[in-house]
């Protein structure tokens, strides 16, 4: 079974190396391959000249870049990258989040433990932003509090979620209507589950 992290960008290059350096360093354990899926959504600060060094890298994993004519939102960023991903599990997985060792692993052995089902890990907020009262307050309520296990859908996070490719097509993709295009409009989507396998800190 193959595993395909998507990962849409728009304008974050120093953000993005991060994520992606954090990505080349994951262990999905044997016999588990992996890609990386990235969608440059009509990025202007660099991001395509990064992202035309590493496309197609012949290392584990496996790096390659969508590129859409113009910026078309986030919902469709993903949904692109979903279409030309490989893997019968899709890892969305946003442009700002560095993976702790483990991340990719852990997601498999999650949708292993709850066939059919998706699984959202915890996103570590960075320190430079934790006291803002926003990230405070989500980093002390919600998901945040949950133990390891299933989780209702009303928790369901879109900077770390993983799906089955056949029910996310079932579904046709991230809802079109969310995904407003341009810089402020990268937050929010819903999710096709009734609950999630969940991934704590």
């Amino acid at each position: 079974m193959i595993l395909s992290v998507v990962v849409p960008t728009m304008n974050k290059v120093d953000l993005l190396r991060q994520t992606l350096a954090a990505l080349r360093e994951q262990d999905a354990g044997p016999g588990r391959p992996w890609e990386v899926v990235v969608v440059n959504d009509g990025s202007t600060d660099g991001t395509a000249a990064f992202l035309r060094e590493i496309d197609g890298q012949g290392t584990a994993p496996l790096f390659r870049v969508v590129s859409p004519p113009h910026n078309v939102g986030r919902a469709r960023a993903r949904n692109l990258g979903a279409r030309e991903a490989r893997g019968e599990i899709l890892l969305f997985l946003d442009d700002d989040i560095v993976a702790p060792p483990g991340l990719v692993k852990a997601h498999l052995d999650m949708m292993a433990a709850f066939p059919g089902q998706g699984s959202i890990g915890y996103a570590v907020t960075d320190p430079q932003v934790a006291d803002a009262p926003h990230f405070a307050y989500l980093d002390s309520r919600g998901v945040a509090k949950l133990p390891a296990g299933e989780a209702p859908a009303r928790f369901f996070v879109t900077q770390n979620a993983a799906v089955p490719r056949a029910a996310f097509l079932a579904v046709g993709g991230w809802w079109m209507r969310r995904g407003f295009r341009g810089p402020g409009s990268w937050g929010g989507s819903s999710g096709p589950f009734p609950s999630w396998g969940w991934i704590p800190p």
